[in-house]
């Protein structure tokens, strides 16, 4: 009796195990599978940058904040008529982008900046470079 009970157990135990595909020999692997990595997402990392343009009609000045960086362009009588149209102040402004890092730059401190315009000044809390045009 206790043999059969035995028996019973061991084929009971033998009817609910599944081999793991890892012991199973007879799987085969499709060599057309492949496998594609989990994650779809590149591995660059989002940038942004803000930046403020504001005409000083006081001093002449068209002023470029780059987030905490400010440059400042002197306009001419012509162009200080121009930043008061659209296309003219966007024709203002890319002329200004160009400028940076290509023109002759001055560092203006912010008592520079508060000397020449309170709302500069305030703009400005670092002070600034004024681009030179060549």
């Amino acid at each position: 009796m206790i043999l059969v009970l035995a028996l019973m157990v061991v084929s009971a135990q033998a009817a609910t195990h599944h081999p793991h595909p890892t012991h199973d020999t007879a799987h085969t692997h499709d060599p057309a599978h492949t496998h594609l990595p989990h994650h779809t997402h590149s591995h660059e990392h989002n940038e942004h940058g803000a930046s403020t343009f504001y005409f000083d009609a006081k001093t002449h000045n068209m002023v470029m904040k780059l987030d905490s960086n400010c440059y400042l362009m002197k306009l001419d009588d012509t162009e200080a008529v121009k930043v008061h149209d659209a296309a003219g102040i966007v024709e203002i402004e890319l002329s200004m982008v160009k400028l940076i890092g290509a023109a002759n730059e001055m560092a203006l401190t912010h008592d520079d900046l508060v000397a020449m315009s309170a709302h500069i000044a305030h703009l400005c809390p670092n002070g600034g470079m004024q681009l030179e045009r060549i």
